[in-house]
């Protein structure tokens, strides 16, 4: 039997020798490897006499100790249960103390597939985890197994994508109808005689000098105020026949009933002012096929009674302007995603590296401690 105390002179300077064989144990005890499922720690050293200690783990009990030279003694304390402590994803915290000693995952037996390759690049590496979220939204938080992030962004990306494509399909072609509808129910020619008509004695300016030299050729004498032209409602008709120079003259000095001079001059064929001013201010109204085919006196720029091609024309345009603000939102969308997804993975292994990493140590006495220890 080892006695556990030997209060007598010979005795103590016994346990005095024994305790210096404590120490070399301790250091060879926390050097062991890390085994994948069972940790074993092994150490024998050898003054003035010898000690062994062993360790498992997946237990919670004593470590026990034989020490034997010119007296005896038993060493006892506490190893922590497996998973008590933790570590980072590519590190796993060795349980064997004192530490901390890190071992990698590939050090282990069967290793982990993920913390390898491509993955692990991005899980250990903040810039390449930015960039591959910047590139595709939720890489990098799949990198780093945030799954509700990566499903998050993943979802956000895929919506914005699928809204974009139809709110830009549908707002293009609709953009196509509203020039259509435009290029056949409003002429040019109808408007310059609406302006000779109704503003003539305003700005002093006759149909035929509203004309072009094709449109002058085109004028008979005598054939009424217009000589004999009509407007087509075909653009490359009535476009060839106006100078739009003097007929933006002739607008200028054109009034509404209420003293106020017309706010526009007629824009460029083809541009988008062309095709939005058409419905949008009353003053061209009268360029519309109804206006000019309806009995005179039915509409009126200066109470705003228009034909119903006006306000059919101008909910076109509201309409694809419409899809295409969404469809411009959603890219600022998808711009945003692709953003915060990059910095989401960036900062969040910044913050991995910075967090507060659990330490064990081994106080004299064999008592085990936990502390912190923050790293930058």
């Amino acid at each position: 039997m080892f006695r556990v105390l030997n209060i007598t002179k010979g005795g103590l300077a016994t346990h005095l020798r024994s305790l210096r064989t404590i120490i070399p144990l301790v250091i060879a005890f926390s050097a062991t490897p890390v085994m994948p499922d069972a940790i074993q720690a092994k150490s024998t050293a050898a003054a003035t006499g010898t000690a062994a200690a062993s360790a498992t783990e997946n237990t919670s009990g004593a470590v026990t100790g034989a020490v034997a030279g010119t007296g005896t003694g038993t060493v006892t304390g506490t190893v922590p249960k497996k998973g008590t402590i933790t570590a980072p994803p590519s590190l796993r915290l060795s349980p064997v103390l004192p530490g901390p000693r890190y071992v990698s995952y590939s050090d282990l037996d069967g290793g982990d597939s993920w913390n390898s390759g491509f993955m692990h690049t991005l899980a250990t590496n903040p810039g390449y985890a930015f960039l591959a979220s910047a590139v595709v939204p939720g890489l990098g938080q799949a990198a780093n197994r945030q799954w509700w992030k990566t499903a998050l962004f993943v979802a956000v990306e895929a919506a914005a994508i699928g809204v974009y494509i139809h709110r830009e399909n549908r707002g293009r072609d609709g953009e196509r109808y509203y020039e259509k509808i435009g290029n056949k129910h409003w002429s040019v020619v109808a408007y310059a005689q609406y302006l000779v008509t109704n503003h003539g004695n305003e700005h002093g300016k006759s149909f035929q000098q509203l004309l072009t030299d094709e449109g002058k050729g085109q004028f008979i004498d005598g054939a009424g105020p217009f000589g004999g032209i009509n407007p087509a409602f075909d653009i490359d008709i009535d476009w060839a026949l106006v100078d739009i120079t003097q007929l933006r003259i002739a607008e200028r000095n054109s009034f509404y009933a209420t003293g106020f001079a017309f706010s526009h001059d007629l824009p460029d064929y083809g541009s988008q002012q062309y095709y939005e001013l058409m419905s949008k201010y009353f003053q061209f109204g009268p360029g519309w096929r109804e206006w000019h085919t309806t009995e005179p006196g039915r509409f009126n720029i200066d109470s705003g009674i228009m034909p119903e091609q006006f306000w059919y024309h101008a909910q076109i345009g509201f309409d694809f302007n419409d899809d295409l603000s969404v469809a411009r939102n959603m890219l600022t969308l998808i711009v945003t995603n692709h953003f915060i997804a990059a910095f989401d993975a960036f900062f969040t292994q910044k913050l991995r590296a910075a967090r507060m990493q659990p330490t064990a140590s081994m106080e004299y006495g064999l008592r085990p401690t936990i502390g912190m220890q923050l790293r930058f």
